[in-house]
């Protein structure tokens, strides 16, 4: 009889283990689901002369889920434009400072806003203030003048009169003025603060023969 009662014990003990652990996986298994709700997939910034930008953000999701919240790059988002893989626009609303998205089975959200929140002007300098999960492309003003990047870029390249910059994911700036430098001593330094970040570049084993380039006519120029 006693060893029954052990045995009784021994299997009450082992039962509770058992839900115990399976409880902890089941809370495991949900705080690893709400980290995975999205994946960043793609960001593009369109940068404009009054410090305006338009944002493109596209992340994947879980087609099981019937809605997720998502955290954008800003704080403020004008025009708020929310689509699915299709381009069919979703339902969305914002809450606690991420967008809750009804997802209804899509696979692949896209953001379109436009945001003044990642911009900020000293003097004449104006920079751009980045955390981007993923790797993302900057497009900035037409005659826009590039002072400083927090990084070396992975590319950058001009097309019609913009500067094209890609950079690597995590927290980045890009400084830049718009139009006319100023004084020759003020331009002057400006494209020796350029040289040495296109040699920067260089030495990262970025492309930088266009932004060279610009470089090889501003000092003709000058």
């Amino acid at each position: 009889m006693a060893c029954i009662g052990v045995h009784r014990v021994f299997l009450k003990v082992l039962v509770l283990l058992l839900l115990t652990l399976s409880v902890q996986r089941l809370y495991v298994n949900n705080v690893f689901a709400v980290e995975e709700e999205y994946s960043p997939q793609s960001l593009r910034l369109t940068v404009y002369a009054d410090g305006m930008v338009d944002v493109e953000y596209v992340v994947l999701v879980n087609p099981l889920l019937t809605s997720v919240n998502v955290t954008l790059p800003g704080t403020f988002y004008e025009d708020l434009l929310v689509t699915n893989e299709k381009g069919l626009p979703l339902d969305s609303s914002i809450l606690n400072g991420k967008v809750l998205v009804y997802t209804l089975g899509s696979w692949k959200i896209k953001f379109f806003y436009t945001t003044a929140d990642l911009t900020s002007k000293v003097g004449r300098v104006w920079t751009l203030h980045v955390n981007s999960p993923v790797a993302f492309t900057v497009k900035l003003p037409v005659d826009a003048t590039i002072i400083s990047l927090s990084e070396a870029p992975t590319s950058i390249w001009t097309t019609n009169g913009h500067y094209f910059i890609t950079m690597p994911a995590g927290g980045q700036e890009i400084s830049y003025v718009i139009g006319v430098i100023g004084s020759k001593e003020r331009a002057a330094t400006l494209i020796d603060e350029a040289e040495q970040t296109i040699k920067k570049m260089e030495g990262e084993g970025v492309d930088t023969s266009q932004a060279q380039s610009k470089l090889d006519e501003a000092k003709t120029a000058l």
